[in-house]
């Protein structure tokens, strides 16, 4: 499936599954892959950063929240 993906995407697929390992989550949602790509040095990580979104905040956040269904602040 993966080699369908662009070098981009499967990046970006790895960067999520990595950050949810990180913070101990059973499953891979959006908020891990935001996560990722807002680190990534690419046109969707510099837009997100530009607009004010910090991986490393975002990341504590995940982490604070770790556990909680509640959703991530807006």
């Amino acid at each position: 499936m993966f080699e369908r993906f662009t070098e981009a995407a499967r990046g970006a697929v790895l960067g999520a599954t990595a950050v949810a390992a990180e913070l101990d989550s059973p499953v891979i949602g959006t908020e891990h892959v935001l996560v990722a790509l807002a680190g990534e040095p690419g046109v969707a990580g510099e837009a997100l950063r530009a607009a004010g979104v910090d991986p490393d905040g975002l990341r504590a956040d995940l982490a604070a929240r770790h556990g909680s269904d509640d959703e991530l602040p807006g």
